[in-house]
């Protein structure tokens, strides 16, 4: 068994499974005693990518939802700031079109995820 910690904590963990290698994660859990010291660390069963792409789009939503409401109202200031200068006008709608170009793809890899069958983010 190989075990990789990447930056985010989380645990790669290659098994050999019947014919090939099964490539899974596993999120630490602190195994505690009775007086509730730590004593080791374990592994949350259950886990698989379906799970870890699901938190993943999941959060990436939500970043993206606020992202998207920052820059829209940000590309609104500065198109009321450009006191008709076509320069900045066309730098705001810009912004504006290139944020909601990045939600709409966000959006669309939902449909993609969904498709794939993959579970996706609910509200």
């Amino acid at each position: 068994m190989v075990n990789i910690i990447d930056k985010f904590g989380f645990h790669i963990t290659n098994t050999a499974h019947a014919a090939g290698v099964d490539v899974g994660l596993c999120i630490p859990v602190d195994i505690k005693d009775a007086a509730g010291k730590v004593t080791g660390t374990s592994c949350v069963s259950n886990f698989n990518y379906a799970e870890y792409i699901h938190a993943i789009y999941g959060y990436s939503l939500k970043i993206g939802g606020v992202l998207t409401v920052l820059m829209i109202i940000y590309a609104g200031y500065a198109y009321m700031t450009s006191q008709g200068d076509n320069s900045k006008i066309n730098t705001a709608k810009d912004i504006f079109m290139g944020t909601l170009l990045g939600f709409t793809l966000l959006l669309t890899l939902g449909l993609i995820l969904d498709f794939l069958g993959l579970p996706t983010f609910s509200i």
